[in-house]
């Protein structure tokens, strides 16, 4: 009768480990697959973010959205159901292109340095769409060693059409960019053979417009009850300025 005890004990403390390791198991099983859930609808409002940066990108650069205005601020669904929201606004911070100091606004008291090694090239797209006025009157363009070439390129509105308008050796040089309500800019920097630094100073206007260089993106994508945000640089500028 005592063996027999010992025996039904020993089979519910058995029974009773068992049933603890299932609930164990289960419980771990759950929260892995909580997490695994979660990781999923944090991706897809990431992703759902991303396709949001993409598209105000396209807007700007290819649709010629005002900047100026809410135009660019795009909203979309995903066919999974994430959805996106953007926030556009101009940059107008000096960007980081070889200088000491930057991110500061771009004006006559603080020129654009941009540093180039011989034989390299930049390119500067003064074409963002806008409402009203956004860029200066003009734009002198500086050199400290007298090597380099700039080209100067205008185009009309719609349709765009790059004609070159200018070609010069000889620096300083002013650009007009007076009827920028109508006509998009360009300028190419061909550096000689030797390293030169390059400065680019807006005109003292009254009000100051700040020289823009490209646009911030601010992209909010959501998923079910989980949110992500990612922020952009998207300049106007390509070329090789050395940092």
């Amino acid at each position: 009768m005592k063996n027999k005890g010992i025996t039904i004990l020993l089979l519910v403390i058995i029974i009773s480990a068992i049933f603890i390791s299932v609930l164990v198991a289960a419980e771990i099983m759950i929260r892995q697959a909580h997490i695994l859930q979660s990781f999923n609808f944090s991706e897809k409002a990431r992703l759902a973010a991303l396709a949001g940066e993409d598209a105000a990108a396209f807007a700007v650069y290819e649709s010629y959205c005002q900047v100026d205005t809410t135009n660019c601020n795009v909203e979309g669904t995903l066919p999974d159901g994430s959805q996106y929201s953007t926030l556009v606004t101009i940059n107008t911070k000096e960007p980081d292109t070889g200088q000491e100091n930057f991110g500061q606004e771009i004006t006559f008291s603080n020129p654009w340095e941009i540093k180039l090694k011989a034989n390299k090239s930049f390119t500067f797209y003064m074409d963002l769409n806008s409402q009203n006025i956004i860029y200066p009157q003009s734009l002198i363009i500086g050199e400290t060693t007298s090597t380099g070439q700039l080209s100067f390129y205008q185009s009309s509105k719609n349709p765009v059409s790059w004609q070159l308008v200018s070609s010069t050796t000889t620096f300083p040089v002013t650009l007009n960019l007076a009827v920028s309500s109508s006509y998009y800019y360009a300028l190419t920097i061909t550096n000689g053979d030797t390293d030169n630094i390059y400065s680019l100073t807006p005109s003292n206007d009254n009000p100051v417009h700040p020289l823009p260089v490209g646009v911030n993106i601010v992209s909010t994508g959501t998923f079910k009850d989980y949110e992500e945000t990612i922020s952009s640089n998207l300049f106007k500028w390509s070329g090789r300025p050395e940092k």
